[in-house]
């Protein structure tokens, strides 16, 4: 197809990595070092840099010298993400978990090397060693060759992905709104529900509708795989040959993951980091967990470390139910029906963000093969 396999290292005039070592950070300054955190593919994000001295910087910038139309590639940690350094960006220097590949102009173009060495991620990943964190060696980065066309092809490829990619983005990001916005749905029909008041309902304090009681320790070595599920502030993490608590019950978390609800329809065992339901006075265990959901128990946390939710904080908090329990259920049918429709709903959209993501795929492979180019021509044709 008329292209030709070249070493990275003979693209580039430089290819290196940030501060092996860097400097302690003051709180701030104009002065930023950025890390592999900062760059995603096509992006580079200005969140959280470390701030650094004047001297410092230009210590360290020395390494890098980060300038316009640089690609910079992470190689530590997650390693391939890549993007192009834009006129937008202030000057930065970078931490070794990036790395700066200096595109000669006369050879290659900076955004077809980046759309370049996202095609051969795998290929990166492959390169990548170590055990506690994978990395690629700048060395096994400059003798990787890729395929270059003549620079007006690469061009033309860069144009053509360009908008590909923006257009997908642009679905993308409407997609994921859609999503939200069912979410948010889902969220505001509990809100009016559990928001009413009148007749039919009554006002009470959580712990005359229900107590929350602290969950039991069962060490990891004590554990044996049964039929009872095992719950944790984040939910089913396992099985267990014994239960603790009847089924079916309530379950939310008291240290770590703090709001999320469960409802189990078997007995349980849930762990000290749970606080479970030991007492529902009558009511409907279903409508008790939707109210808990709806009353956001995350709101009461403490602790500036791990998370944690004190259930002497929120048992005299005063929330609505209704008195009759044939109510209760009804309200249950109604918000199950709803949570029905959005997870369908949620699927559909999931799907078509996978789908958006292969496109991508599909479309820097056969770019890096030579059909996008060889279509071009045969249309111009």
């Amino acid at each position: 197809m008329g292209w030709a396999r070249i070493k990275l290292g003979e693209l580039c005039s430089k290819i290196t990595d940030g501060s092996h070592n860097p400097p302690k950070g003051v709180d701030y300054s104009e002065h930023i070092m950025l890390s592999s955190k900062n760059v995603f593919d096509d992006k580079i994000h200005l969140d959280k840099p470390r701030f650094l001295t004047e001297s410092d910087f230009v210590k360290e910038n020395k390494r890098t010298d980060v300038s316009v139309d640089d690609v910079l590639l992470t190689i530590v940690g997650t390693v391939g993400r890549v993007a192009v350094v834009d006129e937008s960006l202030p000057k930065f220097t970078l931490q070794r978990s990036v790395a700066v590949l200096k595109p000669l102009p006369d050879k290659i173009v900076a955004r077809f090397l980046m759309y370049s060495l996202r095609s051969i991620l795998e290929e990166l990943l492959g390169e990548s060693r170590g055990v506690a964190q994978k990395g690629i060696y700048l060395k096994s980065l400059r003798e990787m060759h890729i395929s270059v066309p003549s620079i007006p092809d690469q061009k033309r490829i860069v144009a053509i992905l360009d908008q590909a990619f923006a257009d997908i983005d642009n679905a993308r990001a409407l997609t994921e709104q859609n999503l939200k916005n069912a979410r948010e749905l889902f969220e505001s029909y509990l809100q009016q529900v559990f928001s009413q008041r009148g007749g039919g309902w009554v006002e009470k304090k959580l712990c005359d509708v229900c107590i929350l009681q602290r969950g039991f320790d069962l060490p990891k070595r004590l554990r044996a795989s049964g039929e009872y599920p095992l719950v944790s502030s984040s939910g089913v993490i396992d099985t267990n040959i014994e239960a603790k608590v009847p089924g079916p019950g309530v379950v939310t978390g008291r240290s770590g993951s703090i709001g999320n609800v469960f409802y189990i329809e078997e007995d349980f065992w849930p762990l000290n980091t749970t606080l479970y339901i030991k007492e529902f006075f009558g009511n409907d265990k279903k409508c008790v967990s939707w109210l808990l959901r709806y009353f956001d128990l995350s709101r009461f946390t403490s602790g500036a470390g791990v998370p944690t939710l004190n259930r002497n904080f929120v048992h005299d908090e005063v929330v609505a139910i209704p008195t009759e329990v044939e109510n209760q259920r009804n309200i249950v049918v109604g918000i199950e029906a709803l949570e029905a429709e959005i997870l369908t709903v949620k699927t559909i959209y999931e799907d078509k963000l996978n789908k958006l993501d292969e496109l991508k795929k599909s479309l820097l492979q056969k770019a890096f093969s030579g059909e996008i180019t060889k279509d071009d021509k045969e249309a111009a044709a």
